[in-house]
């Protein structure tokens, strides 16, 4: 059942990350066409080449992510800044988000740095999973909150909620 789900996932980020790649390519694209009639244009070069390099990164981040996820491995354990990834997580959704007219909310300590040793991939994973359960949950909408604290006593806790239509009862 978890190696099913697994390719679910992968299956539904694949198609996801399709569309995300599609994103960079158009900028990259539309500056190369009009590069030939700016050529002598100096700051349309720099802008060219900064919006280009870093267009060029973001896909290969996103390759790279997407790598890393599919590959059965043991956890390898590293500091992690756990709202980053989280971030990036939701941001690799936010089209999806956005297609399906869904608001997101941020809601975290003020402690942004936070660092933990964790698996980074597992981490991700299992946010993607319950991230992707909760847009599935809202076809025609809503609100998708991820909300970060530490208690008191050091622990950290993440709340994911959306305003979907829920699981029925019948199996709950």
């Amino acid at each position: 059942v978890q190696e099913g789900e697994k390719y679910k996932t992968t299956a539904t980020l694949a198609s996801r990350l399709a569309h995300e790649i599609k994103n960079p390519l158009t900028a990259i694209h539309t500056f190369c066409e009009y590069l030939p009639s700016r050529i002598n244009d100096k700051q349309f070069l720099r802008q060219f080449s900064r919006i280009v390099k870093a267009e060029a990164q973001r896909i290969n981040d996103l390759v790279d992510d997407l790598v890393e996820y599919g590959k059965p491995s043991a956890p390898k354990i590293s500091p992690v800044r756990i709202h980053r990834l989280l971030d990036e997580t939701l941001e690799l959704l936010s089209s999806a988000c956005l297609q399906n007219n869904i608001k997101t909310e941020k809601i975290f300590d003020k402690n942004d740095e936070l660092v933990l040793m964790v698996d980074k991939n597992q981490i991700r994973q299992a946010a993607l999973n319950i991230l992707l359960n909760a847009i599935d949950a809202m076809p025609n909408g809503g609100t998708l909150t991820v909300e970060m604290t530490v208690s008191t006593s050091g622990n950290l806790n993440i709340y994911i909620r959306d305003t979907g239509v829920g699981i029925p009862k019948d199996i709950l």
